[in-house]
């Protein structure tokens, strides 16, 4: 295990049949983010965002049986359409580190958006490994999202 927690980062690209602006929407308005926000779609989500610098946002996940899992964390940047940086620390168990998420989403046309994820900070691989499988189940469900 590396004792320093900016040793495992983690990179993912996903391209979304969907404008620039509804990618960035569904990542900071609730209506949205409770559609996509969690791997497993059997679960319920309940979301919050006030998305703004400074400006907090709050995910739970919440599984048929037993307690929700629970992630934070504060919006350090806010570029409509085209950039968030996020804190993202769970809120119970042992990954009580924050770590930082960066998104940046650029047009390939009128209607495709390329979205970067950086997700740093992970303080071993297998942390990085579980975000990696879970961001990966959120972008197959953010792709089925129907735009308003």
């Amino acid at each position: 295990m590396s004792t320093d927690p900016t040793a495992f980062t983690l990179k993912l690209h996903r391209t979304f049949n969907a404008p620039r602006e509804f990618i960035f929407r569904a990542w900071t308005e609730p209506t949205l983010m409770q559609q996509w926000y969690c791997p497993n779609p059997a679960w319920g989500i309940k979301a919050h965002s006030a998305a703004m610098a400074n400006g907090t946002w709050q995910v739970a996940m919440l599984p048929a049986e037993g307690d929700p899992y629970v992630v934070a964390g504060t919006y350090h940047e806010v570029t409509p359409p085209s950039r968030l940086v996020f804190t993202w620390r769970w809120v119970a168990g042992d990954e009580s580190i924050e770590t930082l998420v960066t998104v940046d989403l650029s047009d390939l046309s009128a209607e495709t958006t390329e979205l970067t994820l950086i997700h740093e900070r992970f303080s071993d691989q297998q942390a990085l490994e579980n975000h990696e499988q879970g961001w990966s189940g959120c972008f197959d469900r953010l792709a089925t999202l129907q735009i308003d």
